[in-house]
This record gives C-alpha cells, sequence and structure tokens, in this order.
C-alpha cells in the first residue's frame, strides 16, 4: 500500500480561491455536503482532491472503478485500494481477506475518514456492496448497528447516463435474490443507494460554452432525444468517405485526422479498430523504428506480486 501513502506527497494549492470560483450551481452542492459532513476542513480536501487532483492527504482516500478514471484523480483503482476479488470474464464472490492483509490494510487506512469514488455509473450494485462489506471488514464495524461502510463517509461523483457497469446492473438498482444468494451466500440485502445515499445533481453545462446549440444537442443525445434539427447539425459533421475498400477508407481517415489540430481525441468502438487506426498513423511517421526490450519488476513483498 505504498502507492497510497505516495499520493500524499503533492504541492498545496490555494482551496478558497477554487471555491471562490464556484458557481451558484456547483457552490449550492459544495455547501450540501459541507454541511453534511459538518467539517469544513474534510470539505476542503474533498473539493481539491477530486476537482483539481493536486492534494489527497492521509484521511482523503480517492479512487475510481478504471485505471484512467483513478489516473485522472490521482487516486487509486477501488479494488486496489480495498483488495476487492477481480476475476476476467465473470464476476467473483466476496471473500474475506487473509489476516495478513487485513493487517496491512488497516495499518494503511487507519486515519482514512473520507472515502470518494468517481465515475460511479461505472460502479455496480453487486461492488457498492463490495465495498461496504470490505470497509466493514477492515475497520471492523460488522456487527454494529451502524456500521456501513465502515462507519467512514462515502461521496459518489459521476453521470449516471455514462458508461454502465459492465455485465451488472448500476449502484441505484436493488440487487436480484439471486445475486444476493450467489456472491454474497445471504438471504437478504438491503438496497444500499436508496437506504443510505443522498442524491444531487449538477444543472449548469460547464462544456461547449461557446456554442450553446449543439450544448442542447449533446443534452438531448444523451437522454436519447433527438430533433430534426439536431440530426440535420450530426449530417453536416459527418465523414463521407469516397472509396468501398477498408484499406482505403483507412488512408482516407488518417488523412483527415492528420488535418486536425495535435490535441485530437479518436474515440472508435471496439479494441480492433483502435488498433488498426493506431497502425496505419504510426506507419506514416518517417522517422527510424526504434525496438526496446525492457522487463519490469515490483519490488513490494510477495503476497502482492501478481503471478504471470
Amino acid at each position: 500500500m505504498q502507492d497510497f501513502k505516495d499520493l500524499g506527497d503533492k504541492q498545496e494549492i490555494d482551496v478558497s480561491e477554487m471555491i471562490s470560483k464556484l458557481n451558484a450551481d456547483q457552490r449550492r452542492v459544495f455547501d450540501r455536503v459541507t454541511n453534511t459532513i459538518m467539517s469544513g476542513k474534510s470539505l476542503l480536501r474533498l473539493y481539491d482532491s477530486i476537482k483539481y487532483s493536486s492534494l489527497i492527504l492521509e484521511d482523503t482516500a480517492v479512487t475510481a472503478p478504471t485505471g484512467i478514471a483513478a489516473f485522472n484523480i490521482d487516486g487509486l483503482t477501488v479494488h486496489r485500494l480495498l483488495q476487492l476479488p477481480v476475476e476476467h470474464g465473470h464476476t467473483p464472490k466476496y471473500k474475506p481477506l487473509a489476516n495478513h492483509v487485513l493487517k496491512v490494510l488497516r495499518a494503511d487506512l487507519k486515519d482514512v475518514s473520507l472515502i470518494i469514488i468517481d465515475e460511479v455509473s461505472i460502479i455496480s450494485n453487486l461492488v457498492l456492496m463490495y465495498i461496504h462489506l470490505r470497509l466493514s471488514e477492515i475497520y471492523d464495524t460488522i456487527d454494529c448497528d451502524d456500521g456501513w461502510f465502515g462507519q467512514k463517509h462515502v461521496l459518489l461523483f459521476g453521470d449516471l447516463l455514462q458508461l454502465p457497469p459492465v455485465h451488472e446492473d448500476p449502484a441505484f438498482i436493488q440487487l436480484t435474490a439471486e445475486n444476493i444468494r450467489k456472491y454474497l451466500g445471504s438471504l437478504n440485502a438491503t438496497n444500499i443507494w436508496t437506504t443510505l445515499f443522498d442524491y444531487d445533481e449538477l444543472t449548469i453545462n460547464m462544456r461547449q460554452q461557446g456554442d450553446g446549440s449543439y450544448r442542447e444537442l449533446l443534452s438531448r443525445i444523451r437522454i436519447g432525444l433527438l430533433t430534426p434539427s439536431d440530426c440535420d447539425i450530426l449530417e453536416k459533421r459527418k465523414v463521407s468517405f469516397k472509396s468501398e475498400s477498408f484499406e482505403t477508407r483507412l488512408n482516407e481517415l488518417c488523412d483527415f485526422i492528420n488535418n486536425l489540430s495535435s490535441d485530437t481525441v479518436c474515440l472508435l468502438p471496439t479494441c480492433h479498430m483502435c488498433n488498426k487506426l493506431n497502425a496505419a498513423m504510426l506507419s506514416r511517421i518517417a522517422s527510424k523504428e526504434i525496438f526496446l526490450i525492457a522487463e519490469d519488476t515490483i519490488d513490494c513483498i510477495p503476497y502482492m506480486r501478481k503471478k504471470k
């Protein structure tokens, strides 16, 4: 868990200045969370961590469900932080930690009072339950009447209309009786989302501020609504190919991308398409190709090393 500790070595910034620049919508949510947590000190750390990724203190754990999302907020994946079970291809059952692993986690997270989870749309109802069970295990609150999430503050951030969980239901859906029996070994489970969490929503779109019509178009698309004028706008922005063959179309796409600004991001639906486009773009680089052979090693205690 040294990587969790290392995240605290960040340069401090002026949090008060950031708060002063919040718009009315952001300030409303900020004040509500402040009043809920009843600790301005913790809340300043919260806001700084999740929005600016520049300061993560020992009593705040910042996490996200994927590696890229965690990297973007200078945090760890929730599975890494809490040592949640991961099995590719299917959903694993919840398993209590071994004593020596639990001892390490308790030592590293003993000062944590606030846990932030970003990109909550990707967190399934089952993973949310696993998070509760693991925190209760770490902080020994399983038998407490109010032992939810180890009796720690938990804040969830994200857009529920973005990417959903893989193969599972979203966090706000009640666990099915079958999943409760199969993965938790229980007869019943509380709907954590509706029972424990309060919901609030930012309503001011801070993006595409220079293009009101496009901003409104995107707002309608995200809820599955399109007007005839929306279709006309999208049709005008569509990239048309002249040829029919795959290779020729790929070359046309590369030519089109080369004429765009260097900070353009290309989003493709499959890894195969990404690999094809990346290979085609790399083949256009005129410089000499250099191969580097490297071997990565991790300096950590044996039980934390992954088997190849």
